[in-house]
Parts: C-alpha cells; structure tokens; sequence
C-alpha cells in the first residue's frame, strides 16, 4: 500500500528505535520523508536505509527552541508530524541526578511542545495530522 504516497511527513527520533521503524514503515507507505534526531551517525544509517530518494535527514535538538524555529523557517509543507523522539531511562526514581531529569523533561515533553507548535500552521495549511 501506498498510503502516504507524495506525502511530507517528519518523524522526529528517527536515528534508532521506534522512530527508525516509523520512518522505514512511512517509507515503504510512499512517503517523502524529514528524518530529524539528535544522533548524527544513526540518523545516516536510517537515511541510507530509505528507498525514497526525496527523503532528507537532519540532525537536529528538539528542545533547543531557537534549533525548532529555525527549522520550520525553512520547511514549505507538512503533512504528518510523528513525534517519537524521547529519552527512556531504567533508574530508580530515588537515584535519578535532576541534571538527567531535566534533560528528559526538555526532550520528552518540551521538545514535543515545540515540534507540534511550530508544525501547527502548516498542518492546518495541508489539513494534515
């Protein structure tokens, strides 16, 4: 199937994990792909794994709000925000440093904010999701 065919869809996280496997799924769906992490090196092997040769990658800070704005100033359409970027940690909630706590708050959580916020007007734009 071909689902999301000439579709522009950004999948943020998608150097390993869940992201990687969204962005490979949306891929073998025909869409044209922003691949956006963190992760430089893993973000290339995801990117030389797709088939779509429109697709882009870019490394990229999602909670660093100047990264986000600056950007979305560059994108022109969006169709698809999948939001899968995210810091998972096994620690007991008695040993977690704030340093670690902080920066997963910032990624998890604001950095998502800031995804979905600036992606808004050009979702609304493309009656996309």
């Amino acid at each position: 199937m071909k689902r999301f065919k000439d579709k522009v869809v950004l999948v943020t996280g998608a150097g390993s994990g869940i992201g990687r496997s969204t962005a490979l799924r949306m891929d073998a769906e025909g869409a044209i792909l922003i691949i956006i992490d963190i992760n430089e090196d893993e973000l290339i092997k995801t990117k030389s794994m797709l088939k779509n040769k429109e697709s882009t990658a870019k490394v990229l800070d999602i909670s660093t709000i100047a990264d986000v704005k600056k950007f979305f100033k560059e994108l022109n359409k969006l169709d698809a925000l999948i939001n899968v970027a995210g810091i998972l940690r096994f620690d007991n909630s008695h040993e977690v440093q704030i340093d670690d706590w902080e920066k997963i708050l910032n990624v998890n959580l604001t950095g998502t904010f800031f995804m979905c916020s600036y992606a808004l007007p050009l979702l609304l734009k493309s009656k996309g999701a």
